[in-house]
């Protein structure tokens, strides 16, 4: 069903703890890119008609922290937790 006015979407990534050394997020994020651009991923995403937003650890930190900036407060007038 469509609801007017509103819009969705779904972001998937990986996050890991604290502390964790710039090399090993570095690793990662090479071995995750290279997957990204396959041919094959590529392929997958235009049939499931996604949008490829692969992007920096440094990018992926600040759309979590713009997100959280624009939930926080409609999180805390509800009183909604996580977990229900």
């Amino acid at each position: 069903a469509v609801l007017p006015g509103f819009t969705g979407d779904v972001s998937y990534g990986i996050v890991v703890a604290a502390g964790t050394s710039d090399a090993w997020i570095a690793f990662w994020s090479r071995l995750l890119g290279e997957a990204m651009r396959s041919p094959a991923m590529q392929d997958r995403i235009r049939q499931l008609h996604w949008v490829d937003a692969f992007n920096s650890p440094e990018a992926y930190a600040a759309e979590i922290l713009a997100l959280r900036r624009e939930w926080q407060p409609i999180i805390q007038a509800t009183g909604l937790r996580a977990g229900g």
